[in-house]
C-alpha cells in the first residue's frame, strides 16, 4: 500500500488528510452479468490525502492487489461524438505539432486502439498497444496497421521502442506512478521520441464537487503542477501542459530530458 507518511510524486511528508469515504466500489468499469453480481461487488476505502509540496492528491489506503482489468472492463468513451471530435483534435494536433508520421506508435494503456488507430491512420504510422483488459477481447485486432498486446506494459517489454509514445489516463491507476514514469520514458527509441501524458484533471473533480469521479480506480488525482513534477522529477522535459476536455483533463507534452552542460 501506499505510505501516508510521503507522497507518491514528491516524497514530501508535508500531508493533510482531504477526504474519508468508508467504503467505495473497488472497480467502477466492470460490467457484470447480473444485478446481483453488481449489487454485491466488493468494496474498499478511500482515504485522500493531499500534498503541500507539490499538490498531489492520493489514496492513502489504495491496495493494488484488488484490482483487476480483465476482459469484462469497460471504461472506453469512444462511442460518444462529443469525445471522438476531441480525440480527432490531439490527434491532428499531436502529428502535426510533432511531425508523427510513417513512425512507430506505443500507446500504454490503449484499450481497443481506437485513438491509436487515429494516430495511425492520420500520419501513416504503426501502432502497438498494451492493455491487459483485452485479453478476452476479440476486437483486438481490427484496426489494420495497429497490434494490442494484451498485457502491461513492463520490464519485459523494454525492446519494444517507440518514435511517440502515448498514455492516456493510465497514471491514475498506478501506485507509485514515478516508477512507471521512469518504465513510459525507457520506451522512447531515441531522442528525439516525444510523449503525451493525459490523466483526470484532479483540481477540477474538487472544484466542480465532482464525486462521482472519487473512485478506488484512481489512486492519484493529478494537479498541474504534480503531474509536471512528476514528469520532470523522473527524466522528461515538459513542453507544454495544460488542461484540456473542457478542464476535465490535464495534459502534458514532453520529451526525453538531455543532461546539462558542465562549465
Amino acid at each position: 500500500m501506499a505510505d501516508l507518511k510521503r507522497c507518491v510524486v514528491c516524497d514530501s511528508a508535508d500531508l493533510i488528510a482531504l477526504a474519508s469515504i468508508k467504503e467505495v466500489p473497488i472497480h467502477c468499469n466492470v460490467l457484470s452479468d447480473t444485478k446481483e453480481a453488481a449489487l454485491g461487488a466488493a468494496k474498499a476505502p478511500l482515504e485522500l490525502v493531499f500534498c503541500k509540496n507539490c499538490g498531489h492528491i492520493y489514496n492513502a489506503d489504495f491496495d493494488p492487489g484488488l484490482m483487476a482489468y480483465h476482459g469484462h472492463y469497460e471504461n472506453a468513451l469512444h462511442y460518444s461524438p462529443h469525445f471522438q471530435r476531441y480525440a480527432d483534435s490531439v490527434a491532428d494536433r499531436l502529428i502535426t505539432r510533432y511531425n508523427v508520421h510513417k513512425g512507430t506508435i506505443i500507446e500504454i494503456g490503449s484499450g481497443g486502439g481506437e485513438f491509436l488507430d487515429l494516430m495511425c491512420r492520420k500520419g501513416q504510422n504503426t501502432g502497438i498497444g498494451f492493455d491487459p483488459s483485452q485479453a478476452d477481447a476479440p476486437e483486438t485486432a481490427q484496426f489494420d496497421n495497429v497490434s494490442i498486446v494484451p498485457d502491461f506494459f513492463s520490464g519485459k517489454y523494454a525492446d519494444t521502442k517507440g518514435d511517440f509514445v502515448v498514455s492516456r489516463h493510465v497514471l491514475e491507476h498506478i501506485e507509485y506512478p514515478r516508477d512507471f514514469a521512469k518504465l513510459i520514458l525507457g520506451a522512447a527509441k531515441s531522442d528525439l521520441t516525444r510523449f503525451y501524458i493525459e490523466v483526470p484533471n484532479g483540481a477540477y473533480t474538487l472544484a466542480t464537487d465532482m464525486i462521482w469521479d472519487l473512485i478506488y480506480e484512481h489512486c492519484s488525482y493529478f494537479t498541474q503542477e504534480s503531474l509536471i513534477r512528476l514528469l520532470e522529477s523522473t527524466g522528461y522535459a515538459v513542453i507544454e501542459a495544460g488542461n484540456s476536455y473542457d478542464g476535465q483533463f490535464l495534459y502534458a507534452e514532453a520529451e526525453v530530458a538531455r543532461p546539462k552542460a558542465v562549465g
